[in-house]
């Protein structure tokens, strides 16, 4: 199969993916190929169609959308056709995205009177939320309905999950820090201003202390401390660092021998999204959304496979040049261990920081 309109970046993660789930690599191409171009549209989409915009997700080669309704907007007919590949439009489904993040926002409160061993889950866009629970089947199970619309469904879930592992003069991603630690995700700017800042995972790092950044040796090595100035702490594991007076960079490290510029940004990832990370240690680095879990209110991703290692975490989740999350560890499900991780739309909900793109 020909590689024509593959970026060499692009090519490269696909060959990886490949390799992951043993296919061949034009097997990969064809699976893969359009993804990028998918990806631009659904979140035109999104943007375009917040009232009626529920997912859009790729598998086997082909996108779909779906939104809620019968009738299909001509704006939206026209921007499906004027689209460089082919999708196909879901209709008739219960709850949009915006509906789903007020749903959550009205969990959020509605929750509160709960034990702390208590925990809820929304795997978008299915319209069911999952609680789950240690011990005892929990009291006060009334406020769930006084909150959920009748057409969600309210699932009660014993927590029988394994454990979380958390893995443990230019800014860029990808960098080591706290030597064999972690990582740094990617340069950050201020939505409302040019302040920089460097991003990591939250559990790397102690707020108010310091953070030792390295470049690989291959840009000399260089070093300096950090100050931690923002976390996100146990709610969404994220961080913001000091940038030093370095030279802040779009660039990331992709592997240990291939530097990439960041030239977008993805939004919410969905299930089947393709996405790569860098690995100290191992050559597998690319795997696929199996869910999104959206839990007190933030986005993070599970995917199919245990492509990650220690001293990963902090680290860039790409695909291509996009910049797509930031590595928190593995998790086990249904006793496998998937990696998983944040994504870099949680900078901007919680700290009003984007990724640095070039």
């Amino acid at each position: 199969m020909a590689n024509d309109g593959l970026s060499d970046a692009e090519l490269s993660d696909i060959t990886n993916l490949s390799r992951v789930q043993d296919i061949s690599v034009d097997e990969g191409i064809r699976r893969y190929a359009g993804f990028d171009a998918f990806r631009t549209l659904r979140e035109d989409v999104a943007s375009q169609f917040p009232n009626l915009y529920v997912a859009g997700t790729w598998e086997e080669g082909e996108g779909t959308v779906s939104i809620t309704g019968e009738e299909i907007p001509i704006e939206l007919e026209q921007l499906l056709a004027d689209s460089p590949i082919t999708v196909t439009l879901s209709r008739g489904h219960e709850l949009t995205l915006v509906e789903l993040e007020s749903l959550v926002a009205s969990l959020n409160e509605g929750f509160k009177e709960f034990d702390s061993g208590v925990q809820y889950e929304i795997d978008a866009p299915s319209p069911a939320v999952d609680v789950l629970f240690t011990g005892g089947v929990p009291t006060g199970l009334g406020t769930i309905s006084e909150v959920v619309p009748e057409a969600v469904e309210v699932n009660l879930i014993p927590f029988g999950v394994g454990p979380v592992t958390l893995k443990d003069t230019k800014l860029r991603g990808g960098a080591l820090l706290n030597g064999s630690g972690c990582l740094t995700s990617y340069t950050l700017r201020s939505a409302t201003g040019n302040t920089i800042r460097m991003g990591t995972a939250a559990h790397c790092v102690t707020l108010g202390g310091t953070a030792h950044y390295a470049l690989h040796s291959g840009d000399g090595s260089t070093s300096v401390n950090l100050n931690v100035l923002s976390s996100g702490g146990t709610t969404t594991d994220i961080a913001l660092l000091s940038h030093a007076g370095w030279t802040p960079l779009s660039t990331f490290y992709a592997t240990w021998n291939d530097k990439r510029t960041a030239t977008a940004r993805a939004g919410i990832p969905e299930v089947g999204d393709p996405v790569c990370h860098f690995r100290r240690v191992g050559t597998d680095r690319c795997s696929t959304v199996k869910r999104m879990r959206l839990a007190n209110g933030y986005y993070t991703a599970i995917m199919w496979d245990n492509v990650s290692g220690g001293g990963d975490s902090g680290g860039p989740w790409y695909y291509s040049h996009t910049a797509v999350g930031v590595h928190t560890g593995t998790i086990l499900e249904d006793g496998v261990n998937r990696s998983f991780f944040t994504p870099v739309h949680n900078y901007v909900q919680r700290f009003g920081y984007y990724v640095r793109i070039g």
